[in-house]
């Protein structure tokens, strides 16, 4: 139904002539879209918000569309989503938006952790975790644990995060919990006790273990 109204409400904007709506509802239309396997379609999207807001001369929404465009490509594994990704951080870097000089911060942590530029990278994750908290951007914790734990993996430290996952899981007897304390125990040595935290997951019927803590 989600996808029926958003077609619906592109369709109005586009008959009312106005491009600020129409790549707002493009834009809407794209998140309604997001599920496995959709990505041709949302890159066709993010195309038409792209030239929709160059239209418009809209730089926030020509931003958005950007970076939606990378996500899409990069999901494609179409190499094409680098230009892209650079489009956007050229963008944001001339941007008076805090959350997207954020966003960008994140998308250069992730290009250093991919290089294996890892203090830059470390850099990076610390300069994004403050703009983020500084402009109340969602996740900001999230996203700074998910790229922490990357790094420390990179760095071989992983075992440094012994006794403190707990407190970064709602749920610490959950599959997600119970499977990065035993990577962390893992890295530590410590086998016979990543055995004893993962031991309950077992009887646990169809649920599937991660393959990491994501």
């Amino acid at each position: 139904r989600a996808r029926t109204l958003a077609a619906q409400a592109v369709a109005a904007a586009r008959a009312g002539g106005d491009p600020t709506t129409l790549a707002a509802c493009l834009l809407a239309q794209h998140h309604a879209v997001w599920a496995p396997g959709t990505a041709p379609e949302r890159l066709r999207i993010a195309a038409d918000v792209v030239e929709v807001a160059e239209r418009a001369a809209d730089d926030e929404i020509l931003l958005e569309a950007r970076l939606l465009a990378a996500t899409d490509r990069l999901e494609l594994a179409d190499p094409a989503f680098r230009a892209e990704l650079d489009e956007f951080l050229r963008l944001a870097a001339a941007s008076r938006q805090p959350r997207f000089r954020y966003a960008a911060l994140v998308r250069r942590a992730t290009l250093a952790l991919l290089a294996g530029r890892l203090e830059e990278a470390s850099q990076l994750i610390g300069q994004a975790e403050i703009l983020g908290e500084e402009c109340g951007e969602p996740g900001v914790r999230d996203v700074r644990y998910d790229q922490g734990w990357d790094l420390l993996t990179a760095q071989g430290r992983l075992a440094e995060l012994a006794g403190t996952l707990p407190e970064m899981f709602p749920d610490p007897e959950s599959v997600q919990a119970r499977g990065s304390r035993a990577q962390v125990l893992i890295a530590a040595g410590a086998r016979d006790e990543a055995v004893e935290v993962v031991a309950p997951l077992l009887h646990r019927g169809p649920e599937v273990m991660p393959a990491n803590h994501q």
